[in-house]
């Protein structure tokens, strides 16, 4: 079996895969993992590294200088969660992340206008730390549903 590359800066006891069933908690570690995040966003590249965050970034029309700035908002006044596996395709691997909620301005296709919105935010500095990756970013299920999962 070939054993996924963990690309994330964090690789203690990575999973040896994450089904769509699975949260990929990451239950080991007492708080966040990259506690330096907000520092490492003022001089590293930012990503996204699936295709879901890339249609996200479309659909909410949010270029590359909107991405670092819910970053640094997740950082400086959002709300930690907790810190899971994710599966990122391109590169395709495994990236220990930082879940936040934060709220601010996002543009809603469907109203048509910015409105303030929860966002759920998931964030790692990539091994070489180079690079802040982002697997997922968008507007909160639970302030739409009520649930208490996030994807």
């Amino acid at each position: 079996m070939v054993r996924k590359q963990i690309l994330s800066k964090y690789q203690q006891n990575p999973p040896d895969s994450l089904k769509s069933e699975d949260d990929g908690r990451i239950i080991d570690t007492p708080s966040k993992l990259y506690p330096e995040m907000l520092a490492e966003l003022e001089k590293c590249a930012v990503i996204p590294v699936n295709q879901r965050t890339l249609d996200m970034m479309q659909i909410h029309h949010m270029d590359a200088g909107d991405l670092r700035k819910w970053l640094i908002a997740a950082c400086k006044h959002g709300q930690y969660i907790n810190s899971q596996w994710c599966q990122g395709s391109n590169p395709s691997g495994f990236f220990a992340c930082d879940a936040y909620t934060v709220s601010g301005m996002l543009y809603m296709p469907h109203m048509k206008k910015e409105v303030e919105t929860v966002v759920y935010v998931k964030m790692c500095i990539t091994k070489t730390g180079a690079t802040v990756a982002v697997i997922s970013i968008h507007p909160s299920y639970q302030q739409q549903t009520g649930a208490d999962n996030e994807a």
